[in-house]
């Protein structure tokens, strides 16, 4: 009976295996197609956008916004190189061919920036000045003064620039002794003023070079500037913030500050990128190794990045992973000035990271 009644069922639908089969069969090329066109798409639109990142330095004359792009050249640069790779595992040789080119044409905009040389890479001279910064934009709306001031305090840095010092963090710096008693030369310090730029030194802070000048630094929208007396050397010495490419208006102002800045020392007979006048500038210079503001300032001011090449690391977001931040906090100098070191650290309560950086001055330049 079991036999008879499969015969009986197979009798009545003697096709439906061979129709479900095609069916299924069907089903399967439909979605096999879906995917292949879906997996296509996304790598076409992958590499448009990598190639816009890559292609955007040339591409700022159509729009302004391309220069905010043009930050994230080194993020475009390492996405192409991991996709370059993924491809090659599955053996899509044209598609990981594309994916290099974008990522070999982003690393060589990082090899065109003209950064200050490391110490292993420079020739210094007898009696050289070693100068440790430590840069910070810490928000404007920053309440963790007590943090902030103990890792300023651990830092054992020489010059301290906070970019955005809240009400909290200037209360914190007018109460704190060891703070007080560590850094005795200030500049824009006053208490009740958030946004400002504020100035830490272990050195005399003067606004100009000569030895009569005025104690503490000439104050501008944008920046402070003056100098800093090392061992008997003056050090012309800049923090700055420039504004925000927010807007078209914010991107055009921040451009021109350093066309004041470089105005400003103009004026009292030192200009900037003079190799006989070793000069430092510091900051949330709100502009990446790559982007048209650090073009603009190496060609145009002869000063050289800060930023080494092998410091794959970035200050904002903070939130994000090092490989994925924009190195937009930092600092230029002048040729002959060197770096020793460079790294970023957390600051409690701010969207940026810091940067610590030694800073090596020939006191002899040229020597």
């Amino acid at each position: 009976l079991r036999y008879g009644s499969v015969n009986r069922t197979t009798d009545l639908m003697p096709n439906s295996a061979p129709q479900n089969t095609a069916a299924s069969a069907g089903r399967s090329s439909v979605w096999r197609l879906v995917w292949n066109i879906a997996s296509v798409s996304g790598r076409i639109l992958l590499l448009g956008c990598l190639a816009v990142c890559v292609a955007s330095p040339e591409l700022i004359d159509l729009d302004w916004r391309f220069d905010i792009v043009a930050s994230l050249i080194a993020q475009a640069c390492l996405a192409g190189a991991v996709l370059a790779i993924w491809q090659a595992l599955f053996r899509r040789w044209v598609w990981c061919a594309l994916f290099a080119v974008v990522a070999a044409g982003g690393y060589s905009w990082m090899l065109r920036v003209e950064r200050a040389p490391t110490t292993a890479q420079a020739h210094l001279g007898p009696g050289a000045i070693e100068l440790e910064l430590l840069i910070m934009n810490v928000h404007s709306r920053n309440q963790r003064g007590a943090e902030v001031l103990s890792v300023i305090e651990d830092s054992g840095a020489d010059i301290v620039v906070i970019i955005e010092s809240s009400w909290w963090i200037n209360r914190d710096l007018a109460e704190h002794g060891g703070v007080t008693q560590r850094y005795p030369y200030r500049a824009g310090t006053d208490k009740d003023v958030s946004g400002q730029i504020v100035v830490l030194s272990r050195h005399p802070l003067f606004k100009t070079d000569r030895p009569d000048s005025t104690e503490g630094l000439t104050s501008s929208w944008g920046y402070r500037a003056g100098f800093v007396d090392v061992q008997g050397q003056r050090i012309g010495f800049s923090a700055v913030h420039p504004a925000s490419p927010r807007t078209r208006n914010t991107w055009l102002v921040g451009q021109h500050t350093f066309g004041r800045l470089a105005r400003h020392y103009e004026r009292v007979g030192i200009p900037l990128g003079a190799r006989d006048h070793p000069m430092i500038i510091a900051g949330d210079l709100n502009s990446s190794p790559t982007s048209l503001r650090t073009r603009l300032v190496t060609r145009d001011l002869g000063l050289l990045r800060a930023k080494p090449l092998s410091a794959w690391d970035g200050t904002f977001p903070a939130s994000l992973p090092w490989f994925a931040r924009s190195s937009i906090d930092g600092a230029f100098v002048t040729p002959g000035v060197t770096i020793s070191d460079w790294s970023t650290l957390q600051i409690p309560g701010s969207d940026h990271r810091g940067v610590s950086m030694s800073l090596v001055v020939e006191a002899e330049p040229g020597g």
